[in-house]
């Protein structure tokens, strides 16, 4: 099963330090850009990487105490 959780970078980017300030580490977060991302190979290696982010934190017991964790990954059935 999969789902889609239409967010910005900037939100993700948000959340990771979110969460790097409760001392929760993914070492292999993309970074932040200047310029737009053109290329769609380099798009799509992003999403792989903020999907493992994503995978990371769902495995973390300590995020499932976070309000903030889950108003992000929230979802609406239209959205599925």
């Amino acid at each position: 099963m999969s789902y889609v959780i239409p967010r910005r970078f900037s939100e993700f980017h948000e959340l990771y330090n979110m969460m790097k300030a409760r001392n929760i580490r993914f070492d292999n977060f993309p970074k932040k850009t200047i310029f737009s991302i053109n290329s769609q190979a380099k798009l799509e290696k992003r999403k792989e990487i903020l999907n493992e982010f994503l995978r990371f934190l769902l495995q973390k017991s300590e995020c499932r105490e976070i309000p903030e964790f889950f108003q992000f990954i929230e979802f609406e059935e239209n959205q599925v």
